[in-house]
């Protein structure tokens, strides 16, 4: 219950502010890890290399397509996920990113979009199913 409150809070601020505070993302990453420890125990090194490669490619790469928020979130939401589902989960992260950006553009007529809500709905509609 506290993980799906902490996703709502996380789908607000990005929503609102483009912009999430630091402890929501950590708890979710907290929160994460402790489930992918328990429920995968042989794949808890590979949740810690995603996370470093992704906050390493957030670092190296100086445009500003990917928040640091969407990079510690999308190697957190594989902790959630049986390993044959983690294409599906980022073909959906596209998917709705790319759903999102033309909502966005055509609704506000801005250019940058929160990507978050598309990695959360992915996440949740590959658990729910």
């Amino acid at each position: 219950m506290v993980v799906v409150l902490n996703a709502c809070l996380i789908l607000f601020y990005d929503w609102r502010d483009k912009a999430i505070p630091l402890f929501l993302i950590l708890l979710f990453m907290v929160t994460s890890v402790a489930y992918g420890v328990i429920t995968h125990p042989d794949l808890f090194y590979l949740f810690l290399l995603m996370l470093l490669a992704f906050s390493g490619l957030f670092y190296c790469v100086h445009k500003k397509m990917l928040g640091l928020a969407d990079c510690l979130l999308i190697p957190s939401c594989f902790a959630w996920l049986p390993m044959d589902k983690m294409s599906i989960f980022l073909i959906l992260c596209g998917f709705f990113g790319g759903v999102t950006a033309v909502f966005w553009r055509r609704w506000y007529g801005q250019k940058e979009y929160p990507f978050t809500p598309a990695i959360l709905f992915s996440l949740g509609i590959i658990l729910l199913s």
